[in-house]
């Protein structure tokens, strides 16, 4: 694992306060979605509790849809594994994968309103260039993170939020969405350049929209992209250089809308259905059983496609007719794919097979290769199956069981599942798989199967753990709202939400982006990724050439202490010396408010809280960065902070001490090694005078750095009260200091 955890203590009263304030934000945020026309109007919200809330989908994907690009090879594999794929019952070949990565998380980029308490249903996807983006949502109303990883590079760079908006900015990363995400990238143009789609559902409301021409460096937003009101889970396809698709749910008759964008995502089109005639009378909650979409993907030759469970009608159940709410509950146990013509219209509905045992469970996928067969993937909560279609969707193969070509007993229950496909016949599946039960006795991993005989009647399949570690303990439900329904004070079982993602390098490997909350330095779910690193890759024209990763930062099981390291603000002569990087404020002028009267002028002072009379929780953080180390450090024991603080409010006005420690390679990618996110940091009490607090984070294992590597620090002191809490990082008449334990670490 790339994330030392910290304690793991966290109050069920914290979390419920965060979840109080996002509440009362998001009907804040609800009030956004003004101006919309209405295209149906047949009843009210149908918010039913299986609903998918928190998502991620995928889009357009180099060798999913066959639309973009050719890559060329580049030499033979080369790499360091660190584990060699357990095989199939029937023979296959050896897969590993290079170590998981968490993805980091920047107060200055997640806001500390919002803090880095979650990153959930991530998706990954690479570019024509080579170039990996990661998104997850935080959430409504706290938007969508997204990350970049650049050619040649092993490290995630965290960006700006898709959605965001200059009026909030990222001080308190609330951006009105982040109910669900997606992501989706273009082919490119004669000069080589790609847009990157981010959708967001906006506190289900509408499905925003985001596009960037320049690799995500800045967004252009739109925020009624779905030209509809009242949506849920939503998917993107990109086809072409500027033509991209978004589908979603409705809630009213819970059908799925298609719109269409042609000018890269600016504009977009009327909703129309996604469903023909005869399965709007089947498979619309209102009228038959619902149904659960998969994500969407661009056909070759035009138009998209997408897989969907319903239950049967009733005359197949051997029911008397009936409509609406007069028919029985009909197991979800169908799967269905609907594809449009090469224009994006006049969809038409095909069966794909009925679940061999028990019902689905959300969500599937589908997939579709270079050579235009399609391929849907969906679960019954225990077995992952297959099938394929050669004809455009028309006719479907007999659903297989991929699972069954597990070792035994290591994925009993099996979830999530997603599927991508290269080559003709080449595909791979991803999901999260137990063995045994899904109860609070589970331990979840991330399972991975590829084949390349993805189009004959019985597929050989290699079945693997793709996780390098356990990425979830207990059960993982599947109820959507209903999970929290059951446990309004935590989670319910939820904390994974309902979806992992898969994208294909520019070589041919797979990358998995999973929900994790094995560490707890959350207080939900958070993004990882794993990455192939040797085996074969899914396109037939490349080689895959994974490359060797530079030294990186890592943690070890076992941490013997020999000391002690202090990191001293300003004073060079004893420790390691941390400088100000960014976002503080010195003493004097610039601070207003009460703090500029109270006393303490003595070092350099900063103030972590919001300027006088401004909205509250809208505080910036204070960033302290080390030189490069001149040798390898290992860290460990436990991070110490002994600050001197002094409150707006005096004692009445208290905030909380938030933090992250990062390692930050020579290319500026970051890692987590230990912090506390929004609403998990402990209480800070000031004075009127200057008061020295300490606090102490145990880290479990240590954590190596490399030579060249600095350490990072970010701090913060938000609040739901209007609050400020004023730092003292001199070494005058308070000696405020962090202090780190070292040694030696296996």
């Amino acid at each position: 694992m790339c994330r030392i955890s910290e304690d793991p203590a966290r109050t069920g009263g914290s979390l419920l306060v965060r979840k109080k304030l996002l509440a009362v934000l998001s009907i804040v945020a609800a009030l956004l979605g003004v101006g919309l026309g209405i295209a149906r109007a047949e009843g009210g919200d149908d918010f039913e509790t299986y609903a998918e809330k928190s998502g991620v989908g995928p889009g357009f994907e180099r060798g999913m849809a066959g639309l973009g690009y050719t890559a060329s090879g580049m030499g033979e594999a080369n790499g360091s594994p660190y584990q060699v794929g357990s095989q199939s019952l029937a023979s296959g070949p050896s897969f590993s994968f290079f170590p998981d990565q968490e993805m980091s998380c920047s107060l200055e980029k997640d806001g500390l309103v919002i803090g880095c308490g979650q990153a959930i249903e991530p998706e990954v996807k690479s570019a024509p260039d080579g170039t990996i983006f990661v998104t997850a949502q935080d959430g409504t109303p706290g938007g969508v993170m997204a990350w970049r990883r650049d050619p040649g590079t092993f490290s995630y760079t965290q960006l700006d939020k898709p959605d965001g908006a200059p009026v909030v900015g990222n001080a308190s990363g609330t951006t009105g969405g982040g109910g669900d995400n997606e992501l989706a990238i273009s082919a490119p143009d004669a000069n080589g350049n790609y847009r990157v789609y981010v959708s967001s559902l906006m506190s289900l409301v509408t499905n925003g929209v985001a596009v960037s021409t320049n690799r995500g460096d800045s967004w252009l937003f739109n925020p009624v992209a779905s030209n509809f009101a009242g949506v849920d889970r939503q998917w993107l396809a990109a086809s072409g250089e500027k033509t991209v698709y978004l589908a979603y749910h409705e809630m009213y008759l819970n059908s799925i809308l298609l719109v269409r964008s042609d000018d890269g995502g600016l504009t977009w089109g009327p909703p129309q259905e996604m469903f023909d005639l005869d399965n709007m009378q089947h498979a619309t909650s209102k009228i038959g059983s619902g149904n659960w979409q998969s994500n969407l993907v661009a056909l070759p030759g035009g138009g998209v496609a997408l897989s969907y469970i319903r239950g049967g009608t009733p005359q197949q159940r051997g029911l008397a007719p009936c409509v609406a709410v007069t028919c029985p509950a009909a197991p979800m146990d169908q799967v269905w794919v609907a594809t449009t013509d090469a224009s994006g219209n006049n969809p038409q509905d095909h069966f794909v097979g009925s679940l061999p045992q028990g019902t689905g469970v959300l969500f599937g996928s589908i997939a579709v290769d270079r050579a235009g067969n399609l391929y849907v993937v969906q679960s019954n909560g225990h077995q992952v199956y297959l099938s394929h279609s050669i004809d455009r969707g028309l006719t479907w193969s007999p659903l297989v069981d991929v699972t069954a070509q597990a070792a035994p007993g290591t994925t009993d229950s099996s979830l999530f599942p997603y599927v991508v496909a290269g080559s003709a016949g080449k595909v791979a599946i991803a999901w999260l798989g137990a063995g045994g039960t899904n109860d609070d006795n589970a331990d979840w991993t991330t399972q991975f199967a590829e084949t390349t005989d993805g189009l004959a009647a019985s597929p050989t399949f290699t079945v693997m753990q793709a996780s390098n570690h356990v990425v979830h303990h207990g059960a993982v439900c599947t109820g959507g709202l209903g999970c929290n329904a059951a446990d309004p004070t935590g989670a319910g079982g939820r904390e994974l939400a309902e979806v992992l993602q898969m994208g294909i390098t520019k070589d041919g490997r797979v990358l998995i982006s999973y929900p994790d909350n094995s560490d707890g330095s959350h207080f939900s779910g958070w993004t990882w990724v794993v990455e192939q690193n040797a085996g074969p890759g899914l396109y037939d024209d490349v080689t895959p050439t994974p490359g060797t990763p530079p030294t990186a930062g890592h943690s070890v099981a076992n941490f013997t202490a020999t000391g002690s390291l202090p990191l001293y603000f300003t004073n060079a002569s004893d420790g390691l010396p941390i400088s100000p990087a960014s976002g503080y404020q010195f003493d004097g002028a610039t601070i207003a408010g009460a703090l500029a009267s109270l006393p303490g002028s003595k070092g350099h002072v900063g103030v972590i809280g919001y300027a006088a009379n401004s909205t509250p929780g809208t505080a910036t953080s204070v960033v302290f960065q080390t030189a490069p180390l001149a040798s390898d450090l290992t860290v460990g024991g436990s991070l110490d902070f002994n600050l001197w603080v002094q409150n707006e409010l005096g004692a009445n006005g208290a905030t909380e001490l938030d933090y992250n420690l990062f390692d930050v390679a020579p290319d500026g990618g970051t890692t987590g090694i230990i912090g506390r996110s929004v609403q998990n940091g402990d209480e800070v009490t000031g004075g009127d005078t200057a008061i020295e607090r300490s606090y102490s984070y145990p880290i479990t294992g240590g954590y190596v750095l490399p030579a060249g590597h600095t350490l990072r620090i970010e701090m913060s002191f938000p609040y739901l009260v209007s609050s400020s809490t004023r730092l003292y990082y001199g070494d005058a008449t308070y000696p405020s200091r962090i202090t780190l334990g070292v040694g030696t670490g296996s």
